[in-house]
């Protein structure tokens, strides 16, 4: 999956080119070229992106796989869309049932060899419970801008929560029972049109004929289908993983100096602290003297300064209306 607005790393990222075309960890690589380099030891050349009609050209402008495996769908309809629209495209190209990974392309995960095992534990478990499977991250605080899974018995979901306040993480994490919702999922396709129907009959009929994408409603898929199915089990992932969600998840990702400053880029930092800097300039270096808590996003055409804790905000400035 690889859509989005490109207004969470705003200015860097925009609509034309979200964070996912971006090199976000100082690696050299966009985070898409990333995912898909972990995910070819498993899948081989059956790699395919899901994105938008606005996305796909810069996408197959990459390179990084053929053409005709950039599955934009037609409008926007959250995750549940994408996947359905997806899962359509599928169906024409493979006949039978065949099994799916869906992975993300805006994750850093480490190591790969890891994640690349266990994607292979969550094909067979798919493949044998005939339900469905996600990944769950072991918390390693209580952090409020993520979805939870409660575990069950065994490799059973016991349900799903939605991002909870700070008072509801601190007591997920210190239960030990609840695991961060990765947003990696793994089915065949015939578990998919089961658990489709079940959900809404009317949503398997759209998948088998496309041309009534338009009447799908725009929900994720953990809560059009996840949250409903029966059959639903998880794996906790033993790989380091992030979600790069907002500029201060960059003090996560990107390499950090003695005075914990993230720099991306060229900068000179005095008296500093905790400061989150990516200069993607050319010609000019971002100085900074006596500061704490700040970040500092310098492009061509902007500057954006702002205090650490309304990175989540910088949406607002993206779409000042």
């Amino acid at each position: 999956m690889a859509g989005g607005s490109g207004e969470r790393f705003w200015p860097l990222s925009t609509p034309g080119k979200p964070k996912q075309l971006l090199d976000l960890t100082g690696a050299g690589k966009s985070l898409l070229e990333q995912s898909i380099e972990r995910a070819r030891p498993v899948f081989g050349d059956e790699i395919y992106v899901s994105t938008s009609l606005r996305l796909a050209p810069a996408i197959v402008e990459s390179g990084l796989v053929p053409e005709d495996h950039v599955l934009a769908e037609p409008e926007k309809r959250n995750t549940l869309g994408a996947l359905i629209w997806s899962m359509a495209c599928l169906e024409e190209r493979f006949d039978g049932d065949f099994s799916v990974a869906v992975l993300t392309a805006d994750h850093r995960i480490h190591p790969t060899d890891v994640f690349q095992k266990t994607c292979e534990a969550a094909l067979e478990l798919a493949e044998n419970s005939q339900g469905l499977v996600t990944l769950g991250i072991r918390p390693t605080r209580p952090e409020t801008g993520y979805g939870y899974i409660e575990q069950g018995i065994g490799s059973r979901v016991a349900r799903f929560r939605e991002k909870p306040n700070q008072e509801t993480a601190e007591e997920f994490f210190a239960s030990g029972r609840f695991l961060w919702n990765s947003g990696m999922f793994f089915w065949t396709r015939d578990v998919f049109a089961r658990e489709l129907a079940a959900a809404e009959s009317g949503w398997l009929d759209i998948m088998r004929d496309k041309t009534r994408f338009d009447e799908l409603p725009s929900l994720s898929v953990d809560v059009a289908l996840f949250e409903r199915s029966h059959q639903v089990f998880v794996i906790p992932a033993e790989f380091a993983w992030d979600d790069l969600g907002s500029w201060d998840s960059l003090r996560r990702t990107a390499p950090m100096d003695v005075a914990r400053n993230a720099v991306l880029g060229d900068a000179r930092l005095v008296e500093s602290r905790n400061c989150i800097i990516c200069n993607q300039t050319s010609k000019q270096t971002v100085h900074t003297l006596g500061l704490d808590d700040i970040v500092i996003v310098a492009t061509d055409t902007d500057i954006v300064v702002l205090p650490v804790e309304k990175a989540q905000d910088v949406r607002k400035l993206a779409n000042p209306s």
